[in-house]
């Protein structure tokens, strides 16, 4: 199912996340700010928060099961993005023009030159031109 395919995709995330945290400790650098992995898939947050009932997903893969761990652990956090504001759709959906180039921009890393949105983005950007 989709939100299997999100909770993947998390656990993907939360591997490279630890192992960049395992990085930045070695080389003693401050590693004390919270480790949030953004999704726009309620039920993956649900599931991985354990609020999901079980009995439809009893099917899943152990290895996924470690994301349970690690959110006890608050290790990991998930947030909620709306889908409206995720600039990964680029990545997996067809967009309009105006949103395609703000979700481009925002990938590039084109607003952080202009110094806009250094502090996170802001959902009521507008691209100029």
């Amino acid at each position: 199912s989709i939100w299997e395919a999100e909770l993947s995709s998390i656990a993907k995330g939360s591997d490279s996340l630890i192992y960049g945290n395992n990085v930045v400790s070695e080389l003693n650098y401050d590693n004390s700010s919270e480790n949030c992995i953004w999704t726009d898939s309620q039920t993956s947050i649900d599931w991985v928060n354990g609020s999901l009932p079980s009995k439809g997903s009893k099917h899943i893969d152990v290895r996924l099961y470690n994301l349970r761990h690690l959110a006890e652990a608050k290790k990991i956090c998930l947030r909620f993005v709306k889908t409206e504001v995720n600039p990964a759709d680029i990545l997996t959906k067809s967009l309009e023009l105006k949103k395609f180039k703000v979700f481009a921009d925002m990938i590039l890393g084109h607003l952080l030159l202009e110094g806009i949105l250094v502090e996170g983005y802001d959902i009521g950007y507008e691209r100029k031109g």
